[in-house]
This record gives C-alpha cells, structure tokens and sequence, in this order.
C-alpha cells in the first residue's frame, strides 16, 4: 500500500505544480494581456494538470477506495467520488474557457471567468485533499497543501 501512496503522492505533487502554473499564466493574461508564451503556458499546463489528475483518479479508485470501501468507511469513500465528479466539471469549464482563448476570443469577461474557475478548481483540490487526509491518516503528511492567499 505504501509505493500505491508514493505513486498517489506524486501525483498529488505533479498536479498541484501545475495548477500554481495555470493560475500563474491566467494572472499575467489578465495583468498583461495576450501573449503567445503565456497562452502555451495557460495550455501546457492545464494539459498536464488534467493528466495527472484522470490518472489519479483512476489509481485512487482502483486501488485506495476498494480498500477503505472494505473497511466500513463507505460514505467517506463515496464523498471522495463525488468530489472527484465535481472537480471534473470544474475542469471543463476551465476548458472552455481555454477553448474560447485558444479560438482568440480572450476578453476581460472570458478572464474573469476564467480566473474564477482556476480559483474554485483550487478551492475543491483543497477540500478534496483535506478530505483524503482524514480517510488516508497514514499519508497525512504528504498529502497537506498549504492555504493560498
């Protein structure tokens, strides 16, 4: 169980890196304005940011639920899936809005939105890693994001 919690970890660590680069690339949009380098930032890492985030859900559900399923912690677990379904369409708004950025539609409201949709994708991540933490105590330490101003 332990290299399962160190392939989950890394994936936690990989994606939380690259959702820091999204924000980041949606502040320079909206202080900057367009810019080519910034767009292929805005889009690398949201690519990956996705990635990481199917293939952790995958692995979680495979491996981590079954088993805490079979520990009595059934509500905890169906919590976790949840939160997974809601953090996937947050992330397809996000896409949307990239979608329209990519499509050279970038406006101050498209930003707004945007900007709003990383915020609250980070505000769910959170949650959700604060919620695994309860149900996963051994992984605790690894799993503990800090708060953002």
């Amino acid at each position: 169980m332990l290299s399962i919690l160190n392939s989950i970890y890394a994936k936690h660590k990989n994606g939380l890196v690259q959702l820091i680069f999204l924000a980041d690339a949606v502040d320079r949009l909206i202080n900057r304005g367009y810019s080519v380098s910034d767009v292929e930032i805005l889009n690398n890492s949201f690519t990956a940011l996705q990635k990481e985030f199917f293939v952790l859900c995958e692995n979680e559900e495979a491996y981590l639920f079954p088993i805490f399923f079979n520990e009595n912690k059934f509500e905890q677990v169906e919590l976790l899936k949840k939160e997974h379904l809601q953090i996937q369409e947050i992330l397809r708004s996000v896409q949307s809005s990239i979608d329209l950025i990519n499509h050279s539609q970038l406006n101050d409201g498209l930003l707004t939105k945007l900007k709003y949709a990383v915020k609250n994708l980070n505000l769910y991540i959170s949650s959700h890693l604060q919620n695994e933490n309860k149900l996963f105590p051994e992984a605790n330490k690894k799993f503990t994001v800090k708060k953002s101003g």
